[in-house]
């Protein structure tokens, strides 16, 4: 108990150091949510548990999106990259994007300045010289930030991170407090992310898992560009959760009040403003 109040000071102190411009309304205007869905995908480098549902929860989580036509953003580890290289060719071949969650699962909160920045780096090329991949999106194991992150991924050519420690109104631009940008003019965009399936499942039936998802997307602001997570290996522990999985995204589909991105289509869109709305 005690580490998790230690861990949430530190996670909170660390976002606070952060400076962040809030943007105006997302691509789908002012009337509407701009909703990314992403994926951590990490198997058995995220949680050893992970071993056991990681093969399913991919097959089954890419089954329903390709079924249902819907691009998301997969945070991919890494290692996986080496380890399952075939799962990475089938998302990109599908249409999928492919994003950042750190090469070895690692929380930036509990690693040095050094560490952070050669692993990041690792992830970089390891999908550029792979698949010839230019990684753009990012989202921290744990959700972990730190000052000085958002300046260490605008310097290795990262363009966006997904943050739950944010206002789930604004997306925004943001540096390092400290050092006001490690590059002249650097900047990273943050997209709230709302929500992480693993909080939901832990003794939730999949009915009030699935009630849970669609009032979280009810009660996000009109005219903000948010993103909501998943993790294909906990959705593949129980096929009742994964029918949960498939009846909100067909939900959040069909929803006239909002559209469906990828986190590097709303950075693009962002970047290609000239000023904030």
């Amino acid at each position: 108990m005690l580490s998790d109040i230690s861990y949430k000071i530190r996670r909170k102190c660390n976002n606070l150091r952060t400076v962040q411009l809030p943007l105006g309304h997302g691509p789908a205007g002012k009337d509407k949510i701009s909703l990314v869905l992403y994926l951590d995908y990490e198997r058995e480098f995220g949680h050893p548990m992970a071993i056991h549902t990681a093969q399913a929860g991919f097959e089954r989580v890419f089954h329903i999106l390709h079924s249902q036509g819907i691009r998301a953003t997969w945070n991919c580890v890494g290692l996986i990259a080496e380890h399952y290289p075939e799962t990475i060719i089938r998302l990109i071949e599908s249409g999928q994007e492919i994003a950042s969650h750190t090469h070895n699962h690692c929380n930036p909160l509990n690693v040095s300045t050094d560490a952070l920045i050669s692993d990041l780096s690792q992830t970089k090329n390891v999908f550029w010289h792979r698949f010839a991949i230019n990684i753009k999106g990012f989202h921290a194991p744990e959700d972990g930030w730190r000052a000085c992150l958002a300046d260490i991924l605008s310097g290795l050519g990262y363009e966006y991170a997904f943050d739950r420690g944010m206002n789930p109104r604004h997306a925004a631009l943001c540096h390092d407090y400290l050092s006001g940008g490690r590059q002249k003019g650097a900047s990273l965009l943050k997209i709230p992310s709302i929500n992480d399936d693993w909080a939901f499942m832990e003794g939730a039936s999949p009915r009030e898992v699935l009630s849970s998802w669609q009032e979280t997307l009810d009660n996000v602001p009109m005219g903000s560009a948010s993103a909501m997570g998943f993790h294909p290996w906990v959705l593949g522990r129980d096929d009742a959760w994964l029918g949960a999985f498939a009846a909100f995204l067909y939900s959040a589909l069909n929803r006239r009040d909002t559209v469906l991105y990828t986190g590097e289509e709303i950075a693009s869109w962002y970047k290609g403003k000239k000023a904030p709305a």
